[in-house]
């Protein structure tokens, strides 16, 4: 008898549980338009004469690109911070890499003196977020000597030139670069 009102207490207890959860539950993933709203695709700007132009890089891939998300704004440096931007692109296929946190991290060198990590602060080192068609612009760079990351909550991954090669960059006060084509072997799966 005790387990029968107990089975019933727990049936009555569940009943009243599931009741008072809400059936519209917001999803934890985004819709497409919850995405172009907190990334909105700015215009791309020259920073001598703040001009406006159409496409920020040249796009090698077939991949078909949206144009009202190619636009950027490319600040102008202080005397005393620096400027860099570039374009994102997956090592496989050329496809961007859009949406996606870019750090400038800092060459540790390890105990062996040849082999180094790379140290980031996530609060605090200079960073952004990727655009549409995986465009990027950091600026407010203190000088120093920074390598370029893409940050996943999965992992870590170097950005690369063109041969490959991990991008180190000097960044000097005043200064504005332009990376131009960057890769990185995000979702590179065969």
């Amino acid at each position: 008898m005790k387990k029968f009102i107990l089975l019933v207490i727990l049936l009555l207890f569940s009943a009243l549980l599931f009741s008072c959860t809400p059936e519209n539950t917001p999803s934890p993933v985004p819709t497409e338009e919850e995405i172009a709203l907190s990334y909105p695709a700015p215009a791309i700007t020259s920073p001598a004469d703040d001009t406006t132009v159409e496409r920020a890089y040249p796009i090698t891939s077939d991949t078909d690109i949206d144009d009202e998300l190619v636009e950027l704004i490319i600040p102008t440096a202080t005397s005393d911070r620096g400027v860099i931007h570039g374009l994102l692109l997956s090592t496989k296929n050329d496809i961007p890499i859009e949406y996606s946190s870019i750090y400038l991290g800092q060459k540790t060198m390890a105990g062996d003196g040849e082999s180094y990590f790379i140290t980031y602060q996530l609060n605090s080192s200079p960073n952004t977020i990727s655009n549409g068609i995986g465009a990027f612009v950091i600026d407010d760079i203190p000088p120093g000597e920074y390598v370029l990351i893409l940050v996943t909550p999965f992992n870590t991954y170097p950005v690369m030139d063109k041969d490959m090669d991990e991008i180190e960059i000097f960044i000097e006060g005043g200064e504005v670069i332009d990376l131009g084509n960057l890769y990185a072997r995000w979702l590179d799966f065969d």
